[in-house]
């Protein structure tokens, strides 16, 4: 998860707290027209013909989202009515409490406009709320595509010790999984896939990703600058990396500056995309996550080099081609720079088949971060184009999302996002390749 402009925040979190009016959160979080069930009576003919031209040439069914967030509060009544009770373990969940006070006003607008766009209104009903807005997006998003659900685990200290005050927010592993189950069965099909979140320096990481191996989990999130996580220091992560190859796990793990959760900034080191070649030699496949869209962090010669920099590096190197893949979550927020790489990587055939689809929700859903008009002026899109697509955010900001990067073009040559982006990483995984060195 990011959000990039640290200093838009800060402007935020004057005007917000001048003004003194909660309902300026939704005009910069969630500023929706109307319900998704809504859409398709609302939009215009433009706008419809927008979103069979993005289906168009793709199996719907087969749509993946590789990055969609859970959250919750510990001090939530509950999922309520939404799942039977018992059958989702909500214990655990946690969110900083810093992010809910004035003495941190970049951090309590953040969390604000999230929740906003979250469609959280009222704190003591955030789980339920989440949860039944995700559940009524994705009822709503075309084809029986899924949604991979993203846990996150605590901040840990190297002699495996949580540090609660360190860590910004903590999504269970059996919450995501309880959560998955129960929201499938309310839509009658598997379109939500649980994904684990298991810090290394635990010391039953083994243990854990051996459990969760075993119920069907085949993926495990990392964010390593918010968990206080060195992908590079085998010490801790070897016998990790190496279980996770033995029982064809795929980790998803962010790479570039982490900003919309709290990284402390000795930890902003973590996001170096380079420090993943000791894990990739052991026969890792590996999502980066964000593609290191943003900050910059050294080379192996020490020079400061942008991590997309450094993403693309790594993606070049031969022996990677097969089980190392990037995702393009959070690249087209409204950000010159990002969106920039965003046309680097359309214009490269050598990323074709290699690139992800995830909407890193609910960061679409805030409406400040909406990149279409900015998109207009980089000559991605037409008008006509921009007015369709803020109509679909309007209703189901999941679905633009999807749109707006099926839609965007290069600036100069025309090409397109390749259809391949959207599926499974399945049918370009290489295993024959993903395999350690030793044996290459």
């Amino acid at each position: 998860m990011k959000i990039s402009g640290p200093g838009r925040f800060l402007v935020l979190a004057a005007w917000v707290a001048v003004s003194g009016c909660d309902a300026l959160y939704d005009r910069v979080g969630g500023n929706f027209r109307g319900e998704p069930a809504d859409m398709m009576d609302a939009l215009s003919p433009d706008a419809k013909a927008l979103i069979a031209r993005a289906l168009a040439g793709l199996d719907r069914d087969r749509i993946v989202d590789y990055h969609t967030h859970v959250v919750g509060l510990g001090m939530a009544q509950g999922l309520g009515a939404l799942c039977e009770d018992g059958t989702v373990d909500e214990s655990g969940l946690y969110i900083n409490p810093m992010r809910f006070t004035w003495r941190h006003p970049v951090w309590k607008v953040k969390t604000s406009v999230l929740m906003s766009a979250a469609r959280i209104e009222d704190l003591g009903a955030a789980n339920a709320q989440y949860a039944r807005r995700l559940l009524d997006l994705v009822r709503h998003f075309p084809g029986k595509g899924t949604f991979h659900l993203l846990a996150m685990d605590a901040y840990y200290e190297e002699d495996g010790t949580p540090n609660w005050e360190k860590t910004d927010i903590h999504v269970p592993n059996r919450y995501v999984v309880d959560l998955a189950a129960c929201l499938n069965s309310r839509l009658g099909s598997a379109r939500f896939v649980p994904v684990i979140s298991v810090h290394p320096y635990r010391r039953d990481a083994v243990d854990a990703l051996r459990r969760f191996a075993g119920r069907g989990v085949r993926f495990v999130k990392w964010l390593p600058n918010i968990m206080n996580i060195d992908p590079a220091n085998m010490a801790k992560n070897g016998k990790f990396y190496e279980e996770m190859v033995r029982l064809d796990m795929v980790l998803i793990t962010h790479t570039g500056k982490e900003s919309a959760l709290r990284a402390f900034d000795e930890n902003q080191k973590y996001g170096n995309p380079l420090l993943y070649r000791p894990a990739l030699d052991l026969g890792l496949t590996l999502i980066m996550a964000h593609s290191g869209r943003d900050g910059e962090n050294p080379d192996e010669n020490g020079a400061e080099r942008s991590n997309f920099a450094l993403f693309l590096q790594m993606m070049a190197a031969p022996q990677y081609n097969g089980c190392l893949f990037g995702d393009v979550s959070g690249m087209t927020i409204r950000d010159a720079r990002s969106l920039g790489y965003f046309a680097d990587i359309i214009a490269d055939p050598e990323l074709n088949g290699r690139m992800v689809n995830g909407s890193d929700y609910p960061l679409p859903a805030a409406y400040f971060l909406n990149p279409t008009s900015e998109l207009v002026r980089k000559n991605m899109l037409t008008a006509a184009e921009q007015e369709a697509l803020d109509a679909i955010y309007g209703y189901n900001p999941l679905l633009f999302d999807f749109v707006v990067k099926r839609t965007l073009r290069h600036p100069k040559t025309g090409r397109r996002l390749p259809a391949s982006m959207f599926l499974s990483i399945d049918a370009n995984r290489k295993r024959t390749k993903c395999r350690a060195r030793s044996e290459r």
